[in-house]
């Protein structure tokens, strides 16, 4: 029964044989054992004594919720203080772990009159996965704004730079731009730039019927042009840009559309632009430093020089508004001012499990339940692995066990072969997942990272691939974890946009710990 007055216990459990226990839910680091959170508890026993109008005489239990620790069972120390964590509430097998201290019966009903109806306790269980409002949105989004639609058809664009928050459209305006230019110049050359090799397929399909519309990743661009072209080095590439126009290259683009505009250096920009025929389809880019994976972009002399026109994109479309007000609560780094702006729809699922091998199971079996519902396809479906060595060998065999098709695209290998549209789970890391999105994602190795920390670059880095894999969900984020991070920390305690759940004890018919 959970408790609502100042000073009083979080809640108060009943039981015809151990009595009347009071239980707290501590928030602080305090290690299990620390005197300190029972000496809080004890007073706000004394509290729940006014409160339920019994005597110093009537014995009354005490427990510590530690919500920032896990144990396997409840922890039993001086003077019968009993510790439990978040787990041990799946069910009531740990009240046995406690002094029996029976209520005469008078006494209890006396005490359960005073409780109720005014405080109640209930246990959901979870059963499946739904989605009540993916159609809409689905339509929602695959339709451009006005504002989209304006800088896609604008013929007076020279060199642009589109800014938006993830799920704003941006990939999806440089596509109908590319579309659009194909449309009114049949004889120009239009170039789609991206960073990924696994995006390019993706972004062919969305141009597949302009044969003037071609799309590639930097390498062969530079090579085409004549630059002997370096992925780490600018000043290879200044170098070689330089000996390319010496000799006379002439431009190989009438208009180029530049997606994910923060992974590619200055340098790479550079030759981007001397390869575009000056006073034609223009220079459109596309990005969102939060997502930058690869350090961030700084426009090269020559584009600063030359002037660069800000374009923005204010809502975002892909992401439901609690995806990115969950994630956006990690770090201002991550927050998306227009939130409010972003589409309704389900909660985040937190979803905690005493192993890497059980968090598997859960994604296993969430999946299997969606699938079987035949609200999704196991192509809608995606499993996002931060760092995928240690995780492939947990969430392949869990898969495998439900009968579930799956495609790895964590190697180079898998993301050259890459194709988006096979049904099946892609198991994929958040640099392969980049300008994709799938209507459920999971993200499974969030709790073995670091803390996060913005004035570490390598930190940032890890940060930023968390938020990218994260926000590649359009409809589902559902999130597993064994131990808190400062990134759990935060999800934990997120009472607006996020749901809580315990593997398997929540869960209807699902099968026992392995």
């Amino acid at each position: 029964m959970r408790l609502d007055g100042d000073g009083e216990p979080s809640f108060v459990v009943l039981h015809p044989r151990i009595g009347l226990v009071a239980v707290d839910i501590d928030v602080t680091d305090a290690a299990v054992g620390d005197p300190a959170p029972f000496l809080r508890l004890n007073e706000k026993v004394h509290t729940l004594r006014q409160t339920l109008r019994i005597d110093a005489a009537t014995p009354i239990g005490r427990v510590v919720l530690h919500s920032k620790h896990l144990l396997a069972e409840p922890a039993r120390g001086i003077g019968g203080r009993t510790s439990i964590s978040s787990k041990q509430l799946a069910n009531s097998a740990w009240l046995t772990s406690l002094n029996p201290q029976p209520l005469a019966d008078e006494l209890a009903a006396q005490i359960a009159g005073l409780l109720e109806p005014t405080f109640t306790f209930t246990t959901t269980f979870r059963s499946s996965s739904h989605d009540a409002g993916a159609g809409e949105r689905e339509e929602l989004r695959v339709t451009l704004d006005g504002q989209q639609a304006a800088i896609a058809q604008r013929d007076d664009l020279d060199v642009a730079l589109i800014h938006g928050p993830p799920g704003s459209g941006k990939t999806l305006v440089l596509a109908a731009r590319a579309r659009w230019l194909s449309t009114q110049h049949p004889d120009w050359r239009i170039k789609v730039l991206c960073f990924n090799n696994a995006l390019v397929p993706y972004l062919k399909s969305l141009v597949d019927a302009y044969p003037n519309v071609e799309v590639s990743t930097m390498w062969p661009f530079a090579q085409e042009y004549g630059v002997r072209f370096s992925f780490a080095d600018d000043a290879v590439n200044y170098r070689s840009l330089v000996r390319a126009k010496a000799s006379g290259r002439l431009p190989i683009a009438d208009g180029i559309l530049l997606d994910e505009m923060q992974d590619f250096s200055p340098s790479w920009c550079a030759i981007v632009y001397e390869a575009l025929a000056p006073g034609r389809g223009g220079l459109v880019m596309a990005g969102d430093s939060a997502q930058a994976l690869y350090g961030v972009n700084v426009l090269p002399p020559v584009l600063k020089e030359h002037g660069v026109e800000k374009l923005y994109l204010e809502r975002p479309y892909r992401s439901t508004r609690n995806i990115l007000g969950a994630i956006g609560g990690l770090h201002d780094e991550f927050s998306v001012a227009s939130i409010d702006q972003a589409p309704d729809g389900e909660p985040v699922e937190l979803i905690w499990a005493n192993s890497p091998a059980e968090q598997a199971r859960a994604i296993a079996w969430e999946a299997h339940l969606m699938l079987s519902s035949s609200e999704r396809e196991a192509g809608d479906i995606a499993v996002v692995i931060p760092r995928y060595k240690g995780t492939l060998r947990f969430i392949c065999p869990a898969l495998e066990a439900m009968k579930i098709p799956f495609t790895t695209v964590v190697t180079k290998e898998d993301k050259k072969n890459f194709d988006r549209t096979t049904n099946t789970v892609k198991i994929i890391t958040p640099h392969s997942a980049k300008g994709h999105e799938f209507p459920v994602v999971f993200l499974f190795g969030l709790d073995t990272l670091k803390a996060f920390d913005p004035t570490d670059g390598e930190s940032l880095k890890i940060g930023r691939a968390c938020f990218v894999g994260a926000t590649r969900a359009k409809d589902q984020l559902l999130i597993t974890y064994t131990k808190h991070n400062s990134y759990l920390n935060i999800l934990s305690a997120d009472e607006t946009y996020v749901r809580r759940w315990l593997w398997p004890d929540q869960y209807e018919g699902a099968p026992e710990n392995g």
